[in-house]
C-alpha cells in the first residue's frame, strides 16, 4: 500500500519492534484497568483541574476536536485524495485502511473494557462524552492518523510532506492526548493506552505492507 520500492528484510525489523513493544505496554496498562485508576491517574487529573484557566480551557477545547471523528475524518479525506490526484494510490490506500481500522479497534477496545469515565467525585468534566473511557480514542485515532500521514510522505519521498507531517504530528498527537485529560474526560492511562495500541496498530499495518511487497517482488 504504501512503498513505492522494494523493501529489504532489515526494514521489518522495525516495525516489528515497534508493534510488539507498544502491545506489550497497552497490555501491561489494560490489565490494571478493571481495578480502577492506574497510580498517579487521580492525582493527575486534579492537578490539572487546579491550573485551569479560562483561555487554556478555550484552546484545549478546540485543540481536542482535532481528534474526534469529524476532525480526524475531515484530515484523513484530504489525504487521501491530496495523495489518489497526486496517482499515490497504494499510500492513499494505505492511510485509509490504517484509519478504519483504528475506528473499529477503539470502538471493540471500548465495548470490551467497559471503563467508565473519571467520575465527578474525581473531576468536574468541562465537556461530555458518552462512550467507554479505555482507551482514548481520540488518542489512538491521532497516533494512527498522522503517524500514518508521516509513513506515506516517507513513502513517496516528498521532504516537504514528510517535514509538515512530522510537525504535525508531534504537535496534535500529545495536545490531544493532553487535552482529554485536561477537559476532565479521560485518566492518563486511557490516554497512553490510546497512543500504544495506535502505534501497534500502525506498526502492525505497515509491518504486514512491506511484508507483501518481499513477498511479491523477487529478490534483485
Amino acid at each position: 500500500m504504501v512503498a513505492d520500492v522494494r523493501p529489504r528484510s532489515h526494514s521489518l525489523r522495525g516495525p516489528c519492534i515497534l508493534a510488539l513493544g507498544a502491545a506489550g505496554l497497552f497490555g501491561v496498562i489494560a490489565l490494571q484497568v478493571n481495578l480502577g485508576p492506574i497510580g498517579a491517574d487521580v492525582a493527575f487529573l486534579r492537578w490539572l483541574e487546579s491550573i485551569r484557566d479560562p483561555r487554556w480551557t478555550a484552546v484545549m477545547v478546540e485543540v481536542t476536536e482535532l481528534g474526534g471523528t469529524l476532525g480526524t475524518a475531515a484530515v484523513m479525506t484530504v489525504a487521501v485524495l491530496g495523495l489518489s490526484l497526486s496517482r499515490h494510490r497504494r499510500a492513499a490506500l494505505y492511510v485509509l485502511v490504517t484509519y478504519v481500522g483504528s475506528v473499529l479497534i477503539t470502538r471493540a477496545a471500548k465495548v470490551a473494557f467497559a471503563r467508565p469515565r473519571p467520575s465527578s467525585e474525581i473531576v468536574t468534566a468541562i465537556t461530555e462524552a458518552r462512550s467507554f473511557s479505555f482507551p482514548s480514542g481520540h488518542a489512538l485515532g491521532t497516533m494512527v492518523l498522522y503517524g500514518s500521514l508521516v509513513i506515506a510522505a516517507m513513502a513517496i519521498g516528498n521532504r516537504r510532506a514528510t517535514r509538515l507531517s512530522v510537525a504535525l504530528a508531534a504537535v496534535v498527537i500529545p495536545w490531544v492526548g493532553v487535552s482529554r485529560c485536561y477537559l476532565g474526560v479521560h485518566f492518563g492511562s486511557d490516554v497512553v493506552a490510546g497512543w500504544a495500541l495506535g502505534l501497534a496498530w500502525l506498526n502492525l499495518t505497515l509491518l504486514l505492507e512491506r511484508w507483501a511487497l518481499t513477498r511479491r517482488v523477487p529478490p534483485a
